[in-house]
């Protein structure tokens, strides 16, 4: 907290900043909210649970309550609340109790597919169960291919990939169709605007394939906080009846929020928001903060960080220089 501290008096007594300060406001620090782990959850998970001192918040033991209960499910609760271990667990569960139950995962990007495989292994090792999570998409060597769609019962993959895969759906397994318990749509408030409408097209056509092979899987929604949740979850999937978890149970701590406008009117000319992300980025890893920059594009993203490389040697912060990278869609595994 001093350095936070130490780093808002910095952006205040700076002239060029505080003019373009438009609103500084923190939080109330929230306590943990805690719910009971739900009776048809298998005695393996509750011991996975109990062995790792895990105790499910109230809308991860709602959300898995309701899963549970075969009804589709929209998570609205805030980033990093733990929406992840609902639908996790739900699958897991699904996995367990039944040795021939699949499950697919949708994701807008490949690098959350690539996260979530990470966990996936430690969850299957943990669990001592067989699902052979795998990634299909784009990257996925062809010679892998057929034997993903054969061997794996959970399955992440993306809108693009799907979109080529289903016009050869009789390629796969039939047993993967026949047995899909649940399709997992994560980030769900990207599928917005002509994207969002290609994502709902591409959701009708898993939907007639399933019907099919004559199987009806229950969807779960994670998104971000996003008004008329609801309604929106069941425009996007053609489904009813959807269940809202939006009240999280996770805690919070203080935080402090600042906007920053390059554009601030009065000030008689505008500045570059690449150049005013270059100053802030500086000053935040000089005053000691772990920083994120998040830009909307990869070549934005190599220049950001090439640049704040430069100014960070140039006034001697060699050892800071040498710790900043980049992240980005293209980097081939490993």
């Amino acid at each position: 907290m001093p350095k936070i501290k130490a780093m808002l008096k910095s952006l205040k007594i700076n002239k060029h900043f505080s003019q373009r300060i438009c609103h500084v406001w923190q939080n109330s620090p929230i306590d943990a909210e805690y719910g009971p782990v739900p009776q048809d959850l298998d005695p393996k998970i509750v011991s996975y649970l109990q062995k790792n001192s895990i105790s499910l918040y109230s809308h991860q033991a709602e959300g898995i309550k309701r899963c549970l209960a075969g009804e589709n499910v929209i998570v609205t609760t805030p980033t990093a609340s733990g929406k992840t271990m609902i639908f996790n667990l739900s699958v897991l569960n699904s996995m367990i109790k039944n040795k021939k139950s699949r499950a697919m995962y949708i994701y807008p990007r490949k690098a959350l597919a690539n996260d979530q495989m990470k966990s996936l292994l430690v969850l299957e090792r943990d669990l001592a169960i067989r699902i052979n999570p795998a990634i299909y998409d784009g990257d996925t060597p062809q010679s892998q291919k057929g034997t993903i769609r054969t061997r794996s019962r959970l399955i992440m993959t993306n809108p693009h990939e799907l979109h080529y895969c289903l016009g050869n759906h009789y390629k796969w397994k039939k047993e993967f169709w026949e047995n899909l318990e649940y399709i997992i749509i994560d980030e769900a408030h990207m599928y917005r605007g002509i994207f969002g409408s290609h994502i709902a097209l591409l959701l009708r056509r898993i939907k007639r394939i399933c019907n099919w092979y004559g199987c009806n899987p229950k969807l779960i929604l994670s998104s971000a906080t996003i008004a008329n949740a609801v309604e929106f979850a069941e425009k996007l999937t053609q489904e009813d009846s959807f269940c809202l978890i939006d009240k999280s149970g996770a805690p919070e701590s203080l935080k402090h929020f600042v906007l920053y406008n390059p554009f601030m009117e009065g000030l008689g000319y505008y500045l570059s928001p690449a150049n005013e992300t270059l100053r802030l980025f500086h000053l935040f890893v000089t005053k000691g903060l772990q920083t994120l920059s998040f830009v909307g594009s990869r070549k934005m993203a190599e220049l950001i960080a090439f640049f704040s490389k430069g100014s960070l040697n140039k006034k001697n912060f060699a050892d800071l220089a040498d710790k900043v990278i980049v992240y980005k869609a293209g980097y081939t595994p490993g």
